[in-house]
């Protein structure tokens, strides 16, 4: 069986903790300004086409 030592992680540091989640909110921030991009780019081709179509 194995035995622990004193200095053995069992877990997650803070510091550990805090990295994951601010690299969480740098993804969330690209995904939401990338759809952003998209949607408006989305609607300035459905306006042309609505233009052409006149």
């Amino acid at each position: 069986m194995k035995r622990l030592s004193k200095n053995s992680k069992k877990g997650l540091t803070l510091v550990e903790i805090m990295f994951v989640i601010a690299i969480i909110v740098i993804l969330a921030t690209v995904l939401i300004f990338g759809i952003g991009r998209y949607l408006k780019l989305l609607d300035l081709d459905s306006y042309k086409i609505e233009q052409a179509s006149t």
